[in-house]
């Protein structure tokens, strides 16, 4: 556990509360090149638990503190932690392909050489992969009907001809007051109007009747 000193914590003040701090920001993140991640590796990067020096456990005052200032502008208050925290900086900054402005390298790199010149940064982790790509779902469309099997008798809509699908009727279609010419196989046009299906309750064929016209309402869609 490290503290607001980023020293290790002994005896009573184990019982601190802590927060959890991103050693490397995610706003200075973000403008250091995160803004073009996508979402997939910005949440990557802010749960980061694969590398150890990503996150930080220390008190709220040191949290506060740091806030989300880089090392030109904030360093552990403890003198002893500065080279470390430098070096985490630095991997991480590299690990995850980040940039760093003119004055940010340049206090990095004279701190490292006034008070950090045998330090070392031992290797990082891979970052994790980037999410699989999500494949459009399609559906595959109905198969057209041959030019020559729809019923010329309908010219305004595909309707299969009586070869091709039996008779039909009015509720086994989706169509509505359609074009019906001379001759009706299907028996579409019951008045003889020359439109088919007008009606909201349309004629079927029942079985119990012994193949007599029976009458049942459909109901309306509410896309029509």
């Amino acid at each position: 556990m490290w503290s607001d000193d980023h020293g290790p914590r002994h005896g009573q003040d184990v019982h601190v509360t802590v927060q959890v701090d991103h050693v490397v920001a995610l706003t200075v993140a973000w403008d250091a090149g995160a803004r073009g991640w996508p979402n997939d590796r910005r949440q990557a990067f802010g749960n980061d638990l694969l590398d150890p020096r990503s996150l930080r456990a220390v008190t709220g005052s040191v949290n506060h503190d740091k806030s989300d200032q880089d090392p030109s502008h904030w360093l552990p208050p403890h003198e002893a932690f500065v080279c470390e925290y430098l070096a985490d900086w630095i991997s991480i900054t590299a690990r995850w392909g980040l940039s760093m402005d003119q004055s940010e390298h340049r206090r990095i790199r004279n701190l490292l050489g006034d008070r950090c010149p045998d330090q070392t940064i031992t290797p990082w982790p891979d970052t994790p992969p980037p999410a699989p790509p999500t494949e459009p779902v399609t559906t595959e469309p109905p198969p057209a009907l041959d030019s020559g099997d729809g019923d010329s008798a309908c010219p305004d809509v595909c309707i299969p001809r009586v070869s091709v699908a039996g008779d039909l009727d009015c509720g086994d279609i989706e169509f509505r007051r359609f074009t019906v010419l001379s001759p009706d196989p299907h028996g579409f046009d019951g008045n003889n109007d020359g439109v088919g299906c007008e009606s909201e309750t349309l004629c079927v064929r029942s079985p119990a009747t012994g193949g007599r016209a029976t009458a049942r309402p459909v109901e309306r869609r509410a896309d029509r």
